[in-house]
């Protein structure tokens, strides 16, 4: 919080007026540390104690930990990268220090009581939480002896303060005041700046987190969110978190997203909506698929055999619903190693085809298999046969058996490739009709059941995330509900240009270059040079050659040109913003890159490479931004 106090004097010093702050604990980093650290699983509610300012806070008496915690600051601030799990043991391991110091003189204020009694709805289930993840060295509570969910019965001794269970948890309680002290004081340092601070909803929870643990009655644990294939990802998009069980939600008129967004209001003025499209519907896969190729959109007009064959596809289940696998197949998979295949891994079946053995019929199956094999020969098999198992054209309803779905993109597989020409014209228009028109209008009227109820929630400005395979009902809701759009030239929303055409972009929508999902200005600029030169020619209307790596100048050029769009708010990355200083920007720009949504396990360790305070002393550089603002008449 004394970095983010630091970042408003920056933004505010240069003109800029939102400021957005992306949660350590977005979807991305919560999947990442599931495995390894304790701390991946963090309610939504709850801050994370990355974030505490330990210079805000009373100095520790004990001059031989002062010592070891500056030795210990000065070699972690010393990192290229951010070190998020020893920064946040130390960080911890401080708090604690403190709280055996301050905790009882500073838990009986009545600024503490007052925080506690507004809080503790969500605050004390999550102290326990705590206490367990850390009691049993594991956040997956399936793996707990006992309280494998909260206890309501438990909330009486966990908030009398003369009883033990309270102690044992009184050390989360204290943190989370604190934590939460610090972002409301940092929330009116920017409002006395005149700087909005924009926050983010991520659209999951770790299946194994304290909202999952608090009130599972809401999450589908069968099923896994993710996306379907994209630039991102040829496979799609796995991320692990369970589904949303939507109609146990709208029971109590989504109380779970009510309270969350409410909670938010108290550090932001304005949200983005992380993967609004999930408010419509999710992309749900199976908990034994590692892959997305074998989602589902949920919920969805699945289609039933009769509604199939109404099309004139002759609708041949088990064929068409089973992995299709035969000699030459694995011949194209697998080359000389098909005979291996065949009699390590598969089966026969019927009509001269093949089918998984049962103990690597599963991709989480072949997966366990492979755990322990690292070379390269051993990857391309596991693969190639996640790639068989796969090789689909429709899956089963995950809630109906009778009905189906197209496989998504199986265009590229083998399966389709054995159709006749004219199945292949059939399966085609059931493809489209059932992804781009049959659920629209169903879509709609999902996301109009859930997003007034969240819109309506809080007075902060909605923005929402609406890339990806966007049905025709999202610019409908989004419209009705005056709900921000995201607009990235490099990925427009019209499909027939390449680049998006600023001057187009609606006013009621935010305009950027890149996003942490994203390569940033200058990855992009180097990663297709043909796509480059087109840009370059057209977009910029440029003669000549695209100049290689990108010159500041010509960064400075793209971003005025952002800042001149109509869109209402223009938000660009630092990492952005410093590609028009060539001197004060990092020299690799492979090293600006935060996230790649393609691997759910991508270790999130960006860190500006400029010390904050240097920055601020930048002073000709941040006159180029402030200029660049005016110019655009955005100050």
């Amino acid at each position: 919080f004394g970095d983010l106090k630091k970042m408003i004097d920056w933004v505010a010093s240069t003109g800029q007026r939102v400021l957005q702050v992306l949660p350590i604990n977005d979807t991305t980093i919560t999947h990442t540390w599931t495995d390894s650290y304790p701390y991946s699983c963090i309610s939504i509610f709850a801050l994370h104690p990355q974030y505490v300012n330990l210079n805000a806070l009373p100095p520790l008496a004990d001059a031989e930990k002062r010592i070891y915690f500056e030795e210990l600051r000065e070699d972690l601030n010393s990192l290229p990268q951010i070190d998020y799990e020893r920064v946040n043991e130390a960080k911890t391991k401080y708090l604690h220090a403190l709280y055996v110091q301050e905790g009882k003189q500073m838990m009986e204020t009545a600024e503490f009581k007052k925080f506690f009694a507004e809080e503790q709805s969500w605050l004390v289930p999550y102290a326990q939480y705590c206490l367990f993840r850390e009691k049993y060295g594991t956040a997956d509570f399936s793996q707990w002896p006992d309280h494998q969910s909260f206890n309501e019965a438990d909330r009486r001794a966990l908030t009398g303060t003369g009883n033990p269970a309270y102690k044992n948890v009184a050390f989360y309680y204290f943190m989370q005041y604190v934590l939460s002290r610090q972002m409301q004081e940092a929330h009116d340092y920017a409002r006395s700046k005149s700087v909005v601070l924009k926050g983010d909803i991520p659209i999951g929870v770790n299946r194994h987190g304290c909202d999952v643990w608090q009130e599972p009655r809401y999450f589908n644990l069968n099923g896994q969110a993710g996306a379907p294939p994209d630039d991102f990802s040829v496979n799609g998009q796995n991320w692990g978190f369970p589904t949303y069980n939507w109609d146990e939600m709208l029971k109590d008129d989504c109380q779970w997203w009510v309270r969350r967004f409410s909670n938010m209001s108290k550090y932001f003025d304005a949200y983005r909506i992380d993967h609004v499209l999930g408010f419509f519907r999710i992309w749900e896969i199976p908990v034994d698929a590692v892959h997305g190729l074998l989602g589902q959109f949920s919920p969805a007009l699945g289609l039933t055999r009769e509604e199939i064959e109404a099309y004139g596809l002759h609708f041949q289940e088990e064929l068409f619903t089973q992995p299709f696998i035969t000699d030459w197949v694995l011949e194209r998979l697998f080359g000389d190693k098909a005979e291996r295949v065949k009699y390590t891994y598969l089966e026969p079946g019927k009509d001269g085809r093949y089918r998984m053995r049962p103990q690597f019929d599963t991709q989480r199956k072949v997966e366990a298999a492979f755990a322990n094999k690292t070379s390269q020969e051993d990857r391309n098999l596991r693969d190639g046969l996640y790639a068989l198992i796969s090789n689909v054209l429709f899956v089963r309803d995950h809630k109906d058996a009778n009905k189906f779905h197209p496989r998504i993109s199986v265009q590229f597989d083998l399966i389709y490739e054995s159709l006749y020409d004219s199945d292949k014209y059939i399966f085609n228009k059931i493809y489209n009709d059932y992804f781009y028109r049959r659920n629209n209008h169903f879509w709609y009227r999902e996301a109009m059941n859930k997003l007034p109820k969240l819109v309506e929630a809080t007075r902060m400005l909605v923005c929402a995330e609406d890339l990806g395979m966007v049905p025709d009902c999202v610019p409908w809701v989004m419209e009705e509900l005056k709900i921000l759009s995201l607009e990235l030239q490099s990925m427009p929303k019209d499909p027939n240009v390449r680049f998006g055409v600023l001057g187009n972009n609606p006013y009621r929508s935010v305009c950027t270059i890149s996003s942490h999902d994203t390569p940033t200005l200058r990855q992009w600029w180097d990663e297709d040079i043909q796509r480059t030169q087109e840009y370059f020619n057209t977009s910029l209307q440029k003669f000549g050659a695209a100049p290689h790596p990108l010159p500041g100048w010509l960064a400075r050029d793209i971003i005025a040109r952002h800042l001149a769009c109509p869109s209402m708010l223009c938000i660009l990355s630092i990492q952005d913003w410093l590609a028009i200083d060539e001197y004060l920007r990092f020299a690799d720009p492979k090293g600006e890159r935060v996230n790649i949504p393609a691997n759910p396990r991508h270790y999130w360790r960006y860190r500006m490479h400029l010390n904050i305070e240097d920055l601020v002393a930048c002073h000709e550089y941040n006159q180029n931004i402030t200029d660049l603002i005016k110019e655009a008449g955005r100050l």
